[in-house]
């Protein structure tokens, strides 16, 4: 959900190789992740001088995950149960 505010996201994963191998995600998690993964606290500190925290990523992450992000959210809950 923070995706919707459209701020930089670091994934800060330094496990992510034993979590697939023991869990695994329902999809790629190096494509589905909208920012750079970094596994160390260096490369988290460069990333961030960087400034390169891959903002490209968002809009298809949501497109992919989001649907109706019109700010009428609340209108959908209340028509559909009361109407």
């Amino acid at each position: 959900e923070f995706a919707l505010l459209n701020r930089p996201m670091i994934f800060f994963a330094y496990d992510v190789a034993d979590y697939v191998r023991t869990r695994d995600f329902y999809y790629d998690y190096l494509s589905f992740i909208p920012g750079p993964l970094v596994k160390t606290t260096n490369e988290l500190i460069n990333i961030i001088n960087k400034k390169d925290f891959r903002m490209e990523k968002i809009p298809p992450f949501i497109d992919y995950f989001f649907d109706d992000v019109d700010g009428k959210s609340s209108e959908r809950v209340v028509n559909n149960i009361f109407k």
